[in-house]
């Protein structure tokens, strides 16, 4: 499987987010590399980043427009 990403993010469980030019979605792998669901998207998906006061919100951009999807996972704490 070949994918062209721009952005990607964590969530607290190790998933990662990838934006999936191809596809216009955004793919959720887990730990392993195992693809778990994509999220569709009318138009290509340009960066993904959880945010919002509890971190439950996921936030795509793309070439026009600002997605905002309300998740039950929690994006991953930061640590620097």
């Amino acid at each position: 499987m070949a994918l062209g990403g721009d952005g990607l993010t964590l969530d607290n469980k190790n998933n990662v987010y990838i934006t999936n030019l191809e596809n216009s979605s955004i793919d959720i792998f887990n730990d392993s590399g195992t693809l778990l669901t994509q999220i569709k998207i009318p138009e290509t998906p340009s960066n993904v980043a959880f945010g919002g006061k509890d971190r439950h919100t996921l936030f795509i951009t793309a070439k026009t427009s600002l997605y905002a999807i309300k998740m039950k996972t929690k994006g991953q704490e930061k640590s620097y």
